[in-house]
């Protein structure tokens, strides 16, 4: 249950033909931080349903599905999972009508509609960290807080230490090619890479400024002759530093 539309009447068209379905059910990043009306709605219906196991009895309701694959981190998952399928109950006409609604508000919010099934990542030739990007600029496109957007950029500069930065992208179209949800990874890439360049500059001109308004500390007493100079009041860390 990500950002994508629910496609179900997709399976209603291949059961003509009499072909049964075992789904993968990626959905550990998108219920990972739903909005909070989304989750607000879920909860009210059943406070008891992890948001996780909505989006499996989703899945394992829809005519022709015989088996649902869902990758499990934890033994609270795995015991989560286990409950609720052990004496399966389809999702009645209400709660579909509800996560429809659900679904709708997680598609107003979220500005790339990634899974975060990380598919992408290891057919790019420049290492860039697809999903983790689209990750980080959904959340600052949702929050937008001042925390957030501080967080977002030092987030995203430790990543580019190490892995490819969004500006990298040579436009080869490998990661697109493997996204099951068909997005137009390229194109997302050049949108993440533009906000981190805004970050960037913003963040310098904050730098600037604060150290245009700090009084310099000139020593009283002589130089060294080891060289010493004069220091700044301020001086930022290194992990203050944008990367665009």
């Amino acid at each position: 249950m990500g950002a994508d539309t629910i496609k179900a009447p997709i399976l209603s068209q291949r059961l003509k033909v009499r072909i049964s379905y075992s789904c993968i059910s990626t959905i550990c990043t998108a219920v990972a931080d739903l909005p909070e009306e989304a989750e607000k709605l879920l909860k009210d219906c059943h406070p008891d349903w992890s948001t996780a196991s909505w989006a499996i009895r989703f899945v394992a309701s829809q005519e022709g599905v015989y088996r649902v694959l869902s990758g499990m981190n934890t033994l609270e998952q795995v015991d989560d999972n286990t409950t609720y399928m052990q004496n399966f109950q389809p999702l009645t006409a209400e709660e579909q009508a509800l996560l429809q609604k659900a679904a709708g508000i997680i598609r107003a919010q979220t500005a790339i509609p990634c899974t975060g099934c990380g598919y992408c990542a290891p057919e790019c030739p420049k290492n860039i960290a697809i999903p983790n990007y689209f990750a980080l600029y959904n959340g600052e496109k949702r929050h937008g807080s001042a925390n957030y957007v501080r967080s977002y950029g030092l987030y995203y500069n430790s990543l580019a230490q190490v892995r490819g930065k969004a500006s990298d992208c040579i436009k080869c179209g490998r990661c697109e090619k493997a996204c099951p949800q068909h997005l137009a990874i390229r194109d997302f890439l050049q949108d993440v890479a533009a906000a981190a360049k805004l970050l960037h500059n913003a963040h310098h001109n904050q730098v600037d400024a604060a150290l245009s308004h700090r009084v310099l500390q000139i020593p009283t007493t002589p130089l060294s002759a080891k060289g010493e100079s004069f220091r700044l009041g301020f001086q930022p860390s290194e992990s203050d530093w944008f990367s665009a």
